[in-house]
């Protein structure tokens, strides 16, 4: 095992005790809903709001396309300007994305911006919150990912899973400086602000609008959570090894926005997420910590 191996499982552990811990307390509590207590944040979504949100995804990728056209040089190798044309269309979605969800909700959310999950909480609950949905996703989506990679070895040997798009464009050697730089950025930043505001913020929000309420269930919360994890999974349809984890990585942040009510904790976890990811990966590529760490 390479010292990335060692720290990997590091943090499957710390995030198993947390959970541990966060369950044991929930079972002496008498089992309670877990939701129980969470903000109501009341809206007025209505379908075509969240079409116009999904509309601008759409767009976003279209008007990314253009500019993948227009901006990637003619010098680079296929795979590279594949990889440089992905980085600018998801760049783009995830902005026109981002500005379209943030206006439906100034609208939309009763609170406003507030009420969205935008406004400021504690700094101290939401770091303790940002720092423990952080180690438990690492911890179960590590599982899964291990789990996933052991599947696709024994029952489908000839699949070669396919490499992200940002790491394509990292590894390339003819992508420049600049580019690097904004693949990275798209990846730690846009993609985990731009997803978090639509998938949870008004896909989770709208979502529980659809399902039948009873009067003290929660049911309808956990339906929005189920739904929107297994949209944000299939989203990243073009590294399917990881869709299984991603699923599970959408029921952890959904649940955070459940109970806390914000989307700065979900970001937050989102970003440090993505963000060690892309440092492992740098780390492997570029100081060998494959070959012994």
């Amino acid at each position: 095992m390479t010292a990335l191996d060692w720290f990997d499982v590091a943090f499957v552990i710390v995030g198993a005790l947390i959970l541990a811990i966060g369950l044991w307390r929930w079972w002496r509590r008498g089992r309670p809903d877990l939701l129980r207590g969470s903000p109501t944040r009341a809206n007025a979504l209505s379908p075509l709001l969240l079409w116009l949100c999904l509309a601008s995804y759409v767009a976003g990728g279209m008007l990314g396309s253009l500019l993948g056209f227009w901006l990637v040089p003619a010098s680079l190798t296929e795979p590279a300007r594949e990889a440089w044309q992905g980085v600018l269309s998801a760049s783009a979605t995830q902005f026109l994305a981002a500005t379209v969800c943030v206006m439906v909700a100034r609208a939309a959310f009763t609170a406003g911006l507030r009420g969205f999950g935008l406004g400021r909480q504690s700094c101290g609950s939401e770091l303790a919150w940002s720092l423990a949905g952080w180690f438990v996703a690492l911890s179960i989506c590590g599982c899964v990912v291990w789990m996933t990679k052991l599947v696709i070895w024994l029952g489908f040997p000839e699949f070669k899973p396919p490499d992200h798009g940002v790491f394509v464009t990292i590894s390339a050697p003819d992508v420049t400086t600049g580019m690097r730089v904004l693949a990275i950025v798209a990846a730690a930043l846009f993609a985990p602000v731009g997803e978090e505001l639509f998938f949870r913020g008004i896909l989770q929000s709208a979502a529980k609008k659809l399902a039948p309420r009873r009067w003290g269930s929660r049911r309808h919360r956990w339906f929005a959570i189920g739904l929107s994890a297994v949209a944000f999974g299939l989203m990243h349809w073009g590294t399917p090894q990881f869709i299984p984890a991603l699923i599970c990585l959408g029921v952890i942040l959904g649940y955070l926005y459940e109970k806390r009510g914000s989307l700065i904790v979900t970001m937050a976890v989102h970003i440090l997420f993505n963000t060690k990811s892309l440092l492992w990966y740098y780390l492997q590529i570029w100081y060998g910590f494959d070959a012994g760490g």
